[in-house]
């Protein structure tokens, strides 16, 4: 069985690249992928060559565009050495596929076209070539352009073509095109789970080539679970990476246990093995963390048909919306959906703003509220003995301690109130001596956030 299957590749050449973003990120997608972009003010056209392990049959080429720095058109070319000539991008004899034509996003919206170009041609080097951006002043002030990801299926170059046409078990399980296989399921799932899930889905497949339903079924399951926890994984990546932008770091080490626990439990479930949890592992609750984040999901957008007709075959377009907003797709079932249409998840803010302050807007103060529980165990900061006291309430003291920069500063605003009506207040039987020193081992650590 010769399925089409993901080739790596690697960057053999490209024109230039913007500090930040080389164009070796485009050898590893995941949700999170930043990919290449080409230099300020560079030259056009820019052209990146992709140099494959071996010769093969390459059987799509997908792509997604930046949201913002976008080519206006991007050539295809394919070729190989000439047998009696060293392996070297110098020596490679070029064929042009044919072109596709990028929209401009004018809308000011993080939507990423992914286009999907189907041909059949043999070689062991790609080449793009991208022309002038699309005007966006605002958005591109340097004419750059840029693409998030990329990649390649193919077969071997002797995979045999007329095998599809018969009609065996395992004849349809070699022209079987996984729906794994795919540059939209790369940017969903969590990237330590994409070639485990591919493995179990080749595996399902000679289960169903020799007709061993009932095996194929349970590999089926796993293959769902496995789905499942790895879009999961990624939108918990994308948290963790939101609250460090934030600075919230005691919230991303929580997430990060969290993500560990889930991806151990994810891999030993897909491999069918016993797992148990960390004792001390932080707990999420997953209906609070979907109701926190119900804003942040991508809205769906349909497909758009396009013509390319220089393309050998077909081509499909979709957007990729990384706005926030209340779509309707549900991610978990995200493979219900054609991958050429998947909504991906992004990074909504890489700064700081209002709206990430605000209760319910999927920011730092539903993230906070999901890790409530874990408050208590934070390292202290603040002098013990004012607990000894009694002279602050012990949840003022509790917050004061907490890991989240959030609660702590909630803490400093009870204690202003306190302060206020220490006098009035016939429950705090503190004397004020007491009372004032464990207000000043409360302020010292808020003088401390203060200086970081």
């Amino acid at each position: 069985m010769q399925c089409i299957s993901c080739s790596p590749f690697s960057i053999i050449h490209c024109s230039s690249q913007d500090a930040g973003h080389p164009a070796t990120a485009l050898q590893s997608p995941s949700p999170w992928s930043t990919g290449w972009l080409s230099a300020k003010f560079c030259l056009y056209p820019q052209e990146l060559v992709l140099g494959l392990e071996e010769p093969l049959k390459v059987r799509k080429i997908q792509l997604v565009s930046h949201p913002h720095c976008i080519a206006s058109k991007v050539e295809f070319y394919i070729g190989d050495c000439p047998p009696d000539e060293p392996r070297h991008v110098n020596n490679v004899r070029w064929s042009r596929l044919g072109h596709v034509a990028l929209l401009s996003n004018q809308s000011g919206k993080q939507k990423r076209e992914l286009k999907s170009i189907h041909l059949e041609a043999n070689g062991s080097f790609v080449k793009l070539s991208l022309h002038s951006n699309h005007s966006n002043a605002e958005r591109n002030p340097y004419n750059q352009v840029g693409i998030i990801a990329l990649a390649i299926q193919s077969q071997p170059l002797d995979a045999d073509d007329d095998e599809a046409s018969k009609s065996t078990p395992a004849a349809a399980a070699a022209a079987y095109q996984s729906p794994y296989v795919d540059l939209g399921f790369d940017l969903t799932c969590h990237p330590r789970l994409v070639q485990l899930i591919r493995e179990l889905d080749w595996e399902k497949q000679q289960l169903v080539a020799k007709e061993l339903l009932g095996a194929a079924k349970g590999v089926q399951a796993r293959i769902s679970a496995a789905v499942s926890a790895g879009q999961e994984l990624a939108e918990l990546e994308l948290a963790k990476a939101k609250a460090i932008a934030i600075e919230d770091y005691g919230l991303a080490e929580d997430y990060k246990i969290a993500i560990q626990n889930k991806l151990d439990a994810a891999v030993a479930a897909a491999n069918a093995i016993a797992f148990s949890p960390a004792a001390n592992a932080p707990v999420f609750n997953d209906t609070a963390y979907n109701e926190a984040n119900k804003e942040e999901s991508a809205s769906e957008l349909p497909s758009v048909a396009m013509d390319t007709a220089r393309t050998e075959r077909q081509s499909e377009i979709g957007f990729i919306d990384g706005s926030t907003g209340g779509g309707a797709t549900d991610r978990r079932n995200v493979l219900a959906l054609s991958h050429d249409d998947t909504p991906l998840p992004t990074l909504q803010n890489q700064t700081v703003n209002e709206e990430d302050e605000q209760p319910g807007s999927g920011g730092r103060k539903s993230a906070d509220a999901i890790n409530e529980q874990v408050v208590d165990g934070a390292e202290t900061a603040v002098d013990q003995t004012t607990s000894d006291t009694g002279a602050l309430p012990s949840d003022l003291l509790a917050k004061a301690r907490s890991t989240s920069r959030s609660m702590r500063a909630e803490a400093l605003s009870e204690l202003t109130n306190l302060v206020g009506n220490f006098g009035s207040d016939s429950n705090n039987n503190a004397t004020p001596g007491e009372f004032y020193q464990a207000v000043l081992a409360v302020c010292q650590r808020g003088f401390e956030d203060a200086a970081v």
